[in-house]
């Protein structure tokens, strides 16, 4: 936990830095997990992504097999060049998105080609993921926001039918009679334990193939028709009816679940996710004290 108070202290540090409201509430909205204005689509992220690096789509939807995530793909593929700058300011890239966001087409698209060749490659996809609205940040749980824009750490409540989000990490997919069964995990006492399990459905068709496609490729595990996958898909979840379930691994029994955002993460960023799913809190559900 005090490794939590000493990020959300270093974020308050760079809000407060910010010279401008709008953009400390918008930083403020990413470390809280809300939702974010698109600027511009996927489909013109990809397009713009193929005409910079001058390929044609078909190989860009083959990097994107190998990462699930445009943004990502889009970062890798465009060429690095001479004219990155050292340490872009966070209030030059949020200027520039302020620029974007009342630009015509043909002028974001300069606009984002000139601010691709000013940046390395995780501050592309940084870059990006802010460009589409697709941002996740692993931190969000039990952070609030005051008037004055400071964040500050707030104890969950967990009353019993009430709904709150998590970030769970998909641990495998069974393929039975009904189709396809995705299970998602929570880490509990340094474990990955199951959660919930989704069928395929409940997924957007692009979400699907996301999932598809990485236990294709990272299947680490067979067991009959489960296949358990490399841990580096993550998933927002919307949790509804969550009550105490002491027999289960996790500690809770989950009644409706909806998908808010589902990403495929490098290693590296994955590693870095796994170690704040414990941050959900999951493990104070199956305290029934507090349920009510």
């Amino acid at each position: 936990m005090s490794q939590l108070h000493s990020v959300v202290s270093e974020l308050n540090s760079v809000i407060q830095s910010l010279p401008d409201a709008t953009h400390k509430q918008f930083l403020c909205n990413l470390a809280t997990g809300r939702h974010t204005k698109r600027i511009i689509s996927y489909t013109t992220l990809a397009d713009l992504t193929c005409a910079v690096a001058n390929i044609p789509l078909w190989l860009f939807d083959q990097c994107k097999l190998h990462t699930a995530s445009i943004s990502e793909s889009s970062a890798l593929c465009v060429p690095l060049t001479d004219a990155r700058c050292k340490a872009p300011s966070l209030h030059y890239v949020l200027t520039i998105l302020d620029q974007l966001s009342i630009s015509a087409p043909s002028a974001q698209r300069e606009l984002i080609s000139t601010t691709w060749m000013q940046l390395h490659t995780p501050e592309r996809i940084l870059f990006n993921r802010m460009l589409v609205g697709g941002f996740r940040s692993s931190i969000v749980k039990g952070l609030c926001v005051s008037d004055n824009y400071l964040l500050s750490i707030e104890a969950p409540t967990f009353v019993n039918g009430a709904p709150f989000d998590v970030t769970a990490v998909l641990l495998s997919v069974k393929r039975d009679a009904d189709g396809f069964h995705f299970h998602f995990g929570i880490k509990k006492n340094e474990t990955l334990v199951p959660i919930v399990s989704l069928p395929a459905e409940a997924f957007s068709e692009y979400d699907r193939s996301i999932i598809l496609q990485h236990a294709d490729a990272h299947t680490t595990e067979k067991f009959g028709p489960v296949r358990v996958v490399l841990p580096t898909v993550f998933a927002n979840l919307r949790l509804h009816n969550v009550s105490a379930a002491p027999r289960k691994k996790s500690g809770v029994e989950v009644g409706k679940v909806e998908v808010l955002h589902i990403e495929n993460t490098t290693s590296v960023l994955a590693d870095e996710g796994l170690e704040t799913l414990t941050l959900n809190a999951l493990d104070k559900v199956s305290d029934t004290s507090i349920l009510i």
